[in-house]
């Protein structure tokens, strides 16, 4: 979830090897979408096709991640896919940091009882220190920090 082109599609697109993002019109994702890797699959993904050494004791699950819009406009479609997660991948542009509809993401994610996993994406662009940590501290700050964890995770040029 979060905010228009900061990159949710496409870091989707990284961990199941498509180009989902070059088939919708306009470059805009306009519904929900769902897919499911194991957890073996999605690490491998996540670290350019080399298994990782260490992969977590539940490495025989299933993670399925649901793509949701990110324009004002789809607002009820991120509150259904807040509602059917029990984790938030909350994807923030480095160089953008946190916009109104992170902020609304966030707060669906607090809603329905969500986890929080930050994920700092294209942080290649200038300036993205100052822009992860004020990030962070902004979503800490957004909503009843004590209900939930929230992680950091930092995300760039995953190959597609």
């Amino acid at each position: 979830m979060g905010h228009v082109d900061h990159g949710k599609t496409t870091l989707l697109d990284a961990l199941r090897s498509s180009r989902i993002v070059d088939q919708e019109f306009g470059g805009i994702t306009q519904h929900i979408s769902a897919f499911s890797l194991s957890v073996a699959e999605a690490a491998t993904a996540a670290s350019n096709g080399e298994a990782p050494a260490n992969i977590p004791a539940v490495a025989d699950g299933v993670i399925t991640f649901i793509d949701t819009p990110g324009h004002a406009a789809f607002s009820a479609m991120r509150a259904r896919g807040a509602r059917a997660t029990d984790i938030v991948l909350l994807v923030v542009a480095a160089d953008d940091g946190v916009m109104p509809q992170t902020v609304e993401s966030i707060k669906f994610a607090r809603e329905f009882g969500a986890q929080i996993i930050v994920a700092i994406n294209k942080v290649d662009k200038h300036g993205v220190d100052v822009v992860s940590r004020s990030c962070v501290s902004k979503v800490l700050s957004i909503g009843d920090s004590d209900a939930q964890t929230v992680c950091y995770l930092v995300i760039s040029k995953l190959s597609v």
